[in-house]
């Protein structure tokens, strides 16, 4: 039996990244640009109501980063249609 497959050459291969060595200082964000872990009552009430209610929010589709300050603040958007989003953006999971 004959090999079918097709070999196709890898074009423009980028070169390997060096791997971080223990003498490399390792790069760290600033401390304004991470996201701190929610803790406030806020959050936790406002997730178990979102859970009660059996809605659909943008921020828990698109995974945000920033769920833990908005919804400490009770702030949140809402898919009217269920979890059927219409806005097709690239950030939804």
């Amino acid at each position: 039996m004959a090999d079918s497959r097709v070999h196709l050459p890898v074009i423009g291969q980028a070169p390997a990244a060096e791997p971080a060595t223990p003498t490399a200082p390792r790069r760290r964000h600033p401390e304004w640009i991470r996201a701190t872990l929610p803790t406030k009552p806020a959050f936790f009430e406002l997730r178990a109501m979102v859970k009660e209610l059996e809605l659909h929010t943008v921020c828990e589709s698109a995974s945000c980063p920033n769920i833990g300050e908005c919804w400490s603040r009770r702030a949140l958007t809402i898919m009217i249609l269920g979890d059927i989003c219409t806005r097709s953006c690239r950030f939804c999971d």
